[in-house]
């Protein structure tokens, strides 16, 4: 940062950078020395601290993405510059406020080959909660919107919900073996909203399910990431009731089908997947289950640092499937309500764990 800057403040010093365009020498190992400053007629603090180009050209314009400065934040603005000469001048838009809570990492160029090569343009950025939670962030994809008068673009839509239909040509190699989903499974939706959760350090969660199938369950997923942790996470799945009244009864003695403990060291800043090997008595991997009957997964990490999970909406389909997240705060262990009857395992209304649970 410019501290040293004659009008930086004391909270917000500005960062003063300029994005340039310098022609390569011939063997790309160097530029001409001759560059085009990518300023606006504004030539503000916007111009003066986009960082993170992205160069490309459609129908005549040349067009630079980028974001404003902004290391490890909840978002900056998302900035389209365009140009119909390399060397400027440059029109500038500001396409969202924020780059839907991220920041640019470029745009993707997707050719059709079934019409005539037409190119969709894919606005991208990394989707950033801010502070030391960076790593935990997602990706936001969605097409630019030309208008071919004058070449401008519309505004992003950030709306959590918002979809694209975008055509492209399929990749034609095969998945690898190691992600290829196979078999009999019961899972979260691939496709709903995710959102991340930390909270471990004031809950134990419980989340169930009803197994669709008549077999052998396998192993439990769930995507977790860590943070400075010093107590292990413990994972449990289990089953031995018949209805959530009784799962969050007194007394309630619940079945171990496999358990799984994962130190910091075991995990990552970013959401993997930790796996509950299930095992029966004999301890030959699996168990055997029933269409319909209810299975859960407990997790459990209480320290002064949470770990992080993920979770989606369930309104609509959460009975049907058997979905429901319970929640324990910690220490909690006695009735509770004005009645003196509310146990202190109650359901996280309209929520569920992201889980995945395979069986042969």
């Amino acid at each position: 940062m410019n501290f040293r800057y004659p009008a930086a403040g004391s909270l917000w010093p500005p960062i003063q950078q300029t994005l340039h365009i310098s022609p390569l020498t011939p063997d790309f190992l160097n530029t001409t020395g001759v560059s085009h400053p990518v300023i606006s007629a504004a030539n503000d603090l916007i111009d003066q601290e986009a960082e993170s180009p992205d160069l490309f050209r459609r129908n005549g314009h040349y067009y630079v993405s980028a974001s404003n400065t902004c290391g490890y934040c909840n978002g900056s603005i998302g900035l389209l510059y365009r140009a119909t000469a390399i060397q400027g001048p440059w029109t500038r838009q500001i396409i969202a406020a924020d780059s839907c809570e991220g920041q640019v990492e470029g745009v993707l160029a997707l050719p059709d080959p079934s019409a005539n090569n037409k190119v969709t343009y894919v606005w991208h950025s990394t989707s950033v909660p801010g502070g030391p939670r960076t790593a935990f962030g997602g990706h936001i994809f969605q097409p630019l919107v030309f208008n071919d008068t004058d070449g401008s673009v519309a505004d992003l839509n950030c709306a959590a919900d918002a979809r694209f239909p975008i055509t492209f040509q399929k990749g034609t190699q095969p998945i690898p073996s190691t992600i290829l989903t196979t078999g009999k499974v019961d899972a979260s939706p691939p496709r709903a909203a995710y959102d991340y959760v930390c909270d471990s350090d004031r809950f134990d969660l419980f989340q169930t399910w009803r197994a669709t199938h008549t077999g052998v369950l396998k192993r439990v997923h769930v995507n977790v990431a860590r943070g400075a942790q010093t107590v292990p996470l413990q994972l449990v799945v289990f089953d031995n009731f018949t209805s959530l009244a009784q799962l969050v009864s007194p007394g309630f003695l619940a079945t171990e089908l496999g358990t799984a403990t994962y130190t910091p060291a075991n995990l990552t800043y970013v959401f993997d997947t930790a796996v509950v090997e299930v095992q029966g008595e004999d301890g030959e991997a699996g168990v055997a289950v029933t269409q319909g009957q209810l299975l859960g997964l407990g997790m459990s990490g209480q320290d002064i640092s949470p770990y992080c999970h993920l979770e989606f909406e369930t309104a609509g389909s959460s009975d049907a499937a058997g979905f429901h997240l319970f929640q324990q705060g910690s220490g909690q262990n006695s009735w509770r309500g004005l009645k003196g009857k509310k146990s202190p395992v109650y359901e996280r209304v309209g929520k569920s764990i992201k889980f995945f649970a395979e069986y042969a």
